[in-house]
């Protein structure tokens, strides 16, 4: 491998010009520098970023520290952060937590032994971002930038979907079709976790159901998909209509009901979040909500880069949160509610 000894000798120059020829300082005679250039790229040289960056002062690393990189709506959103930042062009440093508090906290180390300029974070649901870490980010002036359901001790620059908005327009697009006998599905393993969603769905489901309000609350408290599929409803029947966490869980109520032979939207409507790549080829293709994900990707390198930017001029600017609109993707799996559709009881489920 080529280094910039080597470049040196070749150049007949001393190493400090090299360096600074190809980090593109002053002080290096234009014929030296187009030299050195010239050799550099007949050598392929490649140079150490991290070296070059404590001699700059700029790394060019932005870390990405991700719940789970396998999850179909985050991937997404993971992407576009990655598109943006290559054309910067930034290098990223990912490292995966699972959500584990632990993984989290020894993940931001790493970032900040790596001289990462920025880190993007995306920790999952299970608990907030430590404020030990979060200080050391800052005092190692790197730039911390979350991600959706990512939530801090520490007010925290944040791009995300507006839980309320796409709450709000999903209650009001099942009311359209009749409903008023509204579930709300999530995974099992959320009961104990903070989950913003089902907050939102129940403040939808409180506010347009003022006449039984705690009939619609237990519906969305406890319904999950677990094997059995357990539903539980004060009048013992099902509701008309299922607001699911995100596809995948729509998805699998949408399997559970055909195994029992409820007819989706017949009998039961059920409408989903993230329209996941799947959505338009199930059978019944999903109603969802569209959170475009690219765009969230978009606007958090740019709100990194901004900071960046500020950070370099001196400024200090209050974190902020940036909301992406979400939109209804209609497809198959609502329907309105026929006058004369029958409840289905408790006792259909297997």
């Amino acid at each position: 491998m080529t280094s910039i000894r080597k470049l040196a000798e070749l150049a007949g120059v001393s190493r400090a010009t090299v360096s600074r020829a190809l980090l593109g300082q002053p002080y290096v005679a234009p014929e030296k520098k187009a030299r050195i250039l010239e050799l550099a790229e007949q050598c392929h040289y490649r140079p150490n970023r991290l070296a070059q960056g404590v001699l700059a002062g700029r790394s060019r690393l932005l870390g990405i520290l991700w719940f789970s990189l396998s999850d179909s709506f985050f991937s997404r959103v993971l992407s576009s952060v990655m598109r943006h930042a290559f054309s910067v062009p930034y290098h990223a440093v990912m490292m995966e937590t699972g959500g584990d508090p632990r993984h989290t906290r020894d993940a931001l180390h790493a970032l900040i032994e790596q001289r990462v300029e920025g880190a993007i974070i995306n920790s999952g649901h299970d608990a907030p971002l430590p404020r030990q870490s979060l200080l050391e980010l800052r005092s190692h002036n790197v730039v911390p930038i979350a991600v959706d359901v990512t939530h801090a001790d520490l007010p925290l620059d944040i791009v995300r979907s507006d839980e309320t908005q796409m709450a709000e327009l999903a209650v009001e697009y099942l009311r359209s079709l009749g409903h008023r006998d509204i579930g709300y599905m999530e995974w099992l393993g959320m009961a104990d976790k903070i989950s913003p969603r089902r907050e939102a769905v129940l403040a939808a489901l409180y506010q347009k159901n003022s006449t039984r309000p705690t009939a619609r609350a237990r519906i969305a408290e406890r319904l999950w998909p677990t094997r059995q599929m357990r539903l539980y409803h004060s009048t013992g029947h099902l509701p008309t209509a299922i607001i699911a966490f995100n596809d995948a869980v729509a998805l699998r109520v949408i399997r559970m009901l055909a195994q029992n032979t409820i007819a989706v939207p017949g009998e039961v409507s059920v409408l989903g979040y993230g329209t996941f790549s799947f959505s338009g080829d199930t059978v019944p293709a999903i109603t969802s909500i569209e959170q475009h994900p690219d765009e969230i990707g978009r606007l958090t390198f740019e709100l990194f880069h901004q900071r960046i930017q500020q950070q370099t001029e001196g400024l200090t600017m209050a974190p902020e949160i940036r909301c992406v609109p979400a939109e209804l993707a209609v497809q198959e799996s609502c329907a309105p509610v026929h006058p004369f559709q029958q409840r289905i009881p408790m006792q259909r489920l297997a």
